[in-house]
């Protein structure tokens, strides 16, 4: 089995077009619930329009919650990534290196966690944070299984 290690650049791009089309189907339906209520409004008298507004909300409110669900965790994964690339480009100042030139195997930061100073080097490195995260220990590690695969893109 390979390990993998992702780039900055995927780490730093993880929330994709995916969350933006997330946004935008909210944002459609919360409009077409909005136009829907005025055109009941204005003809209050026919019940089939009542009775298709209510679906109409309750399918909606439904894909809300959902997307307000999958929200919540693109926050996590966000603030997840933004403690990884920070740290990357902590150790990238510390060692000296472009920070493209650092791939982790992880895609949150955790005590035990592998790094690799360039894509062809053998510098491998184990993370060990604090308590609070606000600083780390880089201790370097073997790799028992040497093949790598490498997510850049």
């Amino acid at each position: 089995m390979a390990n993998t290690f992702y780039s900055y650049n995927v780490l730093s791009h993880q929330l994709g077009w995916q969350a933006y089309l997330r946004y935008g189907i909210i944002l459609v339906g919360a409009l077409f619930v909005g136009f829907y209520v005025l055109y009941y409004f204005r003809h209050r008298n026919v019940t089939k329009y009542r009775d298709l507004l209510v679906i109409i909300v309750l399918v909606v409110l439904l894909t809300i919650g959902i997307q307000i669900r999958d929200i919540q965790n693109n926050q996590s994964i966000s603030r997840n990534t933004q403690a990884i690339t920070t740290l990357m480009k902590s150790i990238s100042t510390a060692k000296s290196i472009p920070v493209t030139d650092i791939y982790a195997n992880s895609t949150t930061a955790y005590s035990g966690m592998l790094v690799q100073l360039g894509k062809h080097s053998s510098e491998v490195y184990e993370v060990t944070l604090n308590s609070d995260n606000h600083s780390y220990q880089l201790t370097k590690a073997n790799l028992i299984d040497a093949h790598i695969s490498y997510i850049t893109e």
